[in-house]
């Protein structure tokens, strides 16, 4: 395994969503992104870019009170979008039977991880967002088999 990042400066919700359609050529079966960062830097916003990458065109909200949603790829990737700000107890994702969603089948978008960490399958990618005036600074890290990384942009 090999470790690679790279920081991109984003500014505005057409730019977030294109660097999510990007970072869409990573989702597979076993995938696991975790996007962390402050309640309304564009976490959402980014995953809504993966997805319209993937040519998934229905609606993508955050499921802030369902905790998570399913879709389908045409390709038929299964998508797994998790959102954990409610959660006070990472027991919680046991009540909702998150143990179901095997991660070898879905590729995985969890939104606030840090409330799941003891649970959650650990990152292919860790992306941060930060608010940086009214542009978001993203910070990509990825720990992907060395032949994955080389494909990253610098």
């Amino acid at each position: 395994m090999q470790s690679d990042s790279f920081r991109v400066r984003v500014e505005s919700t057409r730019e977030m969503k294109r660097l999510g359609s990007d970072l869409a050529a990573f989702a597979k079966p076993g995938i696991c992104m975790f996007f962390e960062g402050e309640l309304g830097t564009g976490k959402t916003t980014l995953i809504q870019g993966i997805f319209r990458g993937l040519k998934v065109f229905e609606p993508v909200l955050s499921p802030t009170f369902s905790l998570l949603e399913t879709y389908t790829a045409p390709t038929g990737l299964q998508l797994l979008h998790i959102d954990l700000y409610r959660i006070e107890d990472s027991y919680e994702l046991y009540l909702i039977g998150l143990e179901e969603y095997q991660r070898e089948k879905y590729a995985w978008f969890v939104e606030w991880p840090e409330r799941g960490t003891d649970i959650l399958p650990s990152p292919n990618f860790r992306i941060n967002i930060q608010h940086e005036g009214s542009a978001r600074e993203v910070f990509v890290q990825a720990q992907l088999a060395a032949e994955t990384v080389k494909v990253l942009p610098n």
